[in-house]
Parts: structure tokens; C-alpha cells; sequence
């Protein structure tokens, strides 16, 4: 179980603390000097309490998947985001992942709720997986996490890895995503830097990086843009996008709707899946 104190999670969302006129001036006085130590002090110990939770569940899952079914997965223990929403009044979250042979195959993306820590996965794994729990299977998804489909554009990939990022990064601000549940509809917008640069020779990725669209600072969507050898042996870009929330949403590529999903259906074996604190 993954539990933690919230005593002072208010507090981190307080920023001004005031006091009723009728106190005596000298109480006033001690007040202001003692209280915003005091906040802040909690507010430091429950970030350190939720972080170190955050790093501790992670260590929890162990991952198999690969084209044979039984490669390991290696987790990156630091996380790739530390994140906020508070449009959905959630003060912490993270995002880590694990990896194989470089490229990234599983997300997960942790926050607080009630005291407990739930668990948002999303395979991004061309194959299926198996997460097990001591030694417990927790997590099958069967089917592949995204699909990665060509990418046109004028620029052909690089040759060196700087010049590769600007651009992954240009193209990656050709897409836009929005949240749509009923009624209404939500930009998300892109962070600008990358989560996560990677390459793996055996994917065949010459280069590639993992890009979020965010609600505060809260994933949504990501987006993988890779470079690759395409089947005329010539360098070429590819693309996956893949939820990182319940709600519908939609991407387009310029003008171009690419990727719509409607309300998550989560199952033992769907690619996405949340996982409630205990």
C-alpha cells in the first residue's frame, strides 16, 4: 500500500495567511512572524513526503515486453516531470518510465488522491506487456500502446543531435491537442523541451523525443517524434501519440485531425489503465 500524511496539503495551496482585526496587536505581531515559517515548513515536509512516495512506487512494478515477450524493461528512477494541476486542484504528480534498449515503453504517471497515491499507466510499446506486482501480473495489455505513423516534411532528418532537436521541436509544435469532454472544449498546450531524448539502435530510432501536452503541467497527451531509416534506406520522421487522461481528446497536425479518443475504457489488459491507491 501506498499511503502518505496530507496534514499540510492545503497549505500548499495557500499562499497569503491573514488574522481578524479584533486580535491584540502584540498576538498580530507573533502570528506573522511564527505562522508563514510554520506553513512553509509543511509545505516542505509534505512535498519531501509525497516525492519520496512518488520514488518508492515505481520500484514496485516489474516489466516484460519486447518482441520475444520476455525482455526486461529498465525503469529510470528520476522522474521525467514533476507536475501540478490545478484546474483539477491536484498539487503534485510525476511521470516516470521505463525503457528498452533506449526507447521509451511504458509511462506512468503518479498523483495524490485521498490520502493515497493512484497510478496512471500507458503502454507506448509496439508490442504487449506484462507488469507484475510481487510477482502478481497486475497489468496485460495485449495490443500496442500507439501507433507510429510517417511524418511528411520538407526537412529530412539531420546529421548531428543538436541540430536533430530543433528539429523535433518544430515539428512537434505542427500538432496541437485539445481536451474535448462534453460540452466544451480545452487547449492543452505543448511543454517546450522534451520530457525524454532517445535512440535505439535496435528499434531502429536514429533519434527520437517524447513531448507532453499539459493541463497546468499535467501530461495529457504524448507525443513521440523519432527519426528513422524508412524501407528506401533514407531518413525519414515518424510520429505515436498516446493518451495520458480519462477524458476525450483530439490532435491535429496542422489543419488535420491525426488522433481522436473518446472516454478511456480501462480494463486488465487495455494500454491504458489507472490503478487506484490502497
Amino acid at each position: 500500500m501506498i499511503s502518505f500524511s496530507l496534514r499540510a496539503t492545503a497549505a500548499i495551496w495557500i499562499g497569503t495567511i491573514w488574522l481578524s482585526s479584533g486580535f491584540a496587536q502584540e498576538a498580530i505581531i507573533s502570528l506573522e512572524q511564527a505562522q508563514p515559517t510554520q506553513a512553509a515548513d509543511e509545505n516542505a515536509q509534505t512535498a519531501e513526503e509525497l516525492q519520496a512516495a512518488f520514488d518508492k512506487a515505481p520500484l514496485r512494478f516489474e516489466f516484460t515486453g519486447g518482441e520475444s515477450g520476455d525482455e526486461k524493461l529498465e525503469l529510470v528512477k528520476q522522474p521525467l516531470l514533476n507536475w501540478s494541476n490545478p484546474e483539477r486542484r491536484t498539487p503534485a504528480g510525476a511521470v516516470y518510465i521505463w525503457i528498452l534498449d533506449g526507447r521509451p515503453e511504458v509511462a506512468l504517471s503518479l498523483y495524490p488522491n485521498n490520502g493515497v497515491i493512484d497510478q496512471e499507466f500507458q503502454s507506448l510499446s509496439r508490442h504487449p506487456l506484462i507488469a507484475k506486482q510481487e510477482g502478481l501480473v497486475v497489468w496485460h495489455p495485449r495490443q500496442p500502446g500507439l501507433e507510429m505513423k510517417p511524418l511528411e516534411s520538407e526537412m529530412k532528418p539531420a546529421g548531428s543531435k543538436p541540430a536533430r532537436l530543433r528539429q523535433m521541436r518544430a515539428l512537434a509544435r505542427e500538432f496541437t491537442c485539445k481536451l474535448a469532454p462534453p460540452g466544451k472544449s480545452i487547449p492543452a498546450r505543448m511543454l517546450p523541451a522534451p520530457l525524454f531524448r532517445y535512440a535505439s539502435e535496435k528499434s531502429g530510432v536514429i533519434d527520437g523525443a517524447l513531448f507532453a501536452f499539459v493541463q497546468g503541467t499535467d501530461p495529457e497527451v504524448l507525443l513521440l517524434i523519432e527519426a528513422v531509416t524508412d524501407d528506401q534506406g533514407q531518413p525519414a520522421w515518424q510520429y505515436g501519440l498516446a493518451r495520458m487522461s480519462m477524458v476525450p481528446m483530439e490532435v491535429l497536425h496542422h489543419d488535420d485531425s491525426v488522433w481522436e479518443v473518446d472516454w478511456a475504457q480501462q480494463s486488465h489488459s487495455t494500454p491504458y489503465r489507472v490503478v487506484p491507491g490502497e
